[in-house]
């Protein structure tokens, strides 16, 4: 089998302060303390063609909040872009999540999920990426449902059984030691929940 190296680095990692700004009905709201806007976007670092057009594709996915900051123009947005990856046998997945908020308001979050096949140098499905572990998306799903750590999570709602039957997998994350899956969740905000459930 062939190797190649390849690693996942910061193509962004930008912060800056968030700066309060007076809005109607919360006149003291610019002398809250917000902290920081973050942006961390990833590149893989493979120099072909279908490397940089997977980099774009990444860069592309959050880069308008990015612009938006380094031209100041956010006003009384936050924004807070991080993202997480496993690689093994030189397959990338790569999970990037951005929380969108205003001052004095709410927040939403969002994500994209990416799959990258180094030794073929090409961007790969999520069912590809399953196959390409050695996992079909039946066996992760069983696999999910009778883990400790989904059982443990869905029994703080009650009616637990219910949720066993309708687990409906997004994308997943797989190393030697863990898979880091998205699931759809009614119960959740965004309609979806994070789980690391070790292997």
């Amino acid at each position: 089998k062939n190797k190649v190296s390849v690693k996942v680095e910061d193509a962004v990692n930008f912060e800056k302060k968030v700066i309060g700004v007076e809005l109607p009905g919360y006149e003291d709201n610019k002398y809250n303390d917000y902290g920081l806007h973050t942006i961390k976007l990833p590149r893989i670092t493979l120099k072909s063609k279908n490397a940089k057009e997977f980099n774009k594709k990444l860069y592309n996915t959050f880069s308008k909040e990015y612009e938006c900051l380094i031209s100041n123009k956010e006003e009384h947005h936050l924004y807070s872009c991080q993202y997480e990856y496993t690689l093994k046998d030189e397959l990338i997945g790569i999970v990037i999540e951005c929380g969108r908020g205003v001052q004095a308001g709410g927040c939403n979050m969002s994500y994209n999920a990416f799959y990258y096949d180094a030794i073929n140098d090409k961007e790969i499905t999520f069912d590809e990426y399953l196959l390409k572990n050695a996992i079909s998306r039946n066996e992760l799903e069983d696999y999910i449902v009778n883990s400790t750590e989904y059982s443990n999570y869905y029994s703080q709602f009650g009616n637990y059984e219910e949720h066993e039957k309708n687990i409906i997998i997004t994308d997943c994350l797989i190393n030697s030691s863990k898979f880091v899956v998205y699931i759809e969740d009614i119960f959740s905000i965004d309609g979806r929940s994070k789980l690391e459930i070790k292997r």
